[in-house]
């Protein structure tokens, strides 16, 4: 292809690819589930970078803030199966509100041995507690998106869903920076605690939604027509 027509192609490619994608969002339910993941997957991006700042400012060891943070991760890895595992058997709201619980819990608990200095082995498995404690929202919400988007539109949705994910990972260290600049790192730490129960609880709540719906059209078509 000429290469003028290749560079006039490109914004048709975006009309359509916006068209795509606000045909996505248009779907009842579609804004809620998205806002709602982004909130609850933002401390994905920002638990990382927030532990190696309050564990460098409080201990002036970057050998323990980058530990305490590669435990946090090794936790999350580690317990991601049987959370998917859980969920296949008990549903989303029996394993997503829980485990926030336990990343909640764990977080207050790195913050109240940070505050008393506690030993470097309670901080740790505190560290380790809450990556076990983060909810598998990115699953959860794979799995939602063909029921939500249709069958004609999955691949538009898991294209929303990757940008998303790209949101994650840019947005949360940057909003770390900004609560950190203003309030200090155990501001941030805190505010990811609260982002993972806020999400959780929302997204819980859209996901019910979109699944009762679901349930309603299957049964509209089993019912005979009069």
């Amino acid at each position: 292809m000429p290469r003028p027509a290749q560079l006039s192609s490109i914004p048709g490619q975006v009309r359509v690819s916006a068209r795509a994608f606000r045909g996505v969002l248009a779907q009842p339910h579609a804004r809620a589930v998205a806002a709602s993941s982004l909130i609850a997957r933002l401390p994905k991006g920002m638990v990382p970078l927030a532990t190696v700042l309050l564990l460098r400012q409080a201990t002036g060891s970057y050998l323990l803030a980058g530990l305490t943070a590669a435990l946090v991760a090794a936790g999350d890895a580690a317990s991601t199966p049987a959370q998917g595992a859980l969920i296949d058997r008990a549903g989303r709201g029996w394993v997503l509100i829980p485990t926030a619980a336990v990343h909640v819990a764990a977080v207050i608990s790195l913050l109240l041995l940070v505050r008393a200095h506690g030993p470097a082995a309670a901080l740790a498995a505190s560290a380790c507690v809450a990556g076990i404690g983060m909810p598998p929202v990115s699953g959860s919400v794979k799995a939602v998106w063909p029921q939500l988007a249709g069958p004609g539109r999955v691949a538009d949705a898991y294209t929303v869903e990757s940008l998303l994910q790209q949101i994650v990972f840019l947005a949360g260290p940057l909003l770390v920076a900004l609560l950190a600049g203003v309030s200090g790192p155990a501001a941030a730490l805190a505010c990811s605690a609260g982002l993972v129960l806020a999400g959780n609880l929302w997204f819980t709540a859209a996901a019910s939604g979109l699944a009762l719906r679901y349930f309603q059209l299957l049964r509209a078509r089993r019912l005979p027509r009069r």
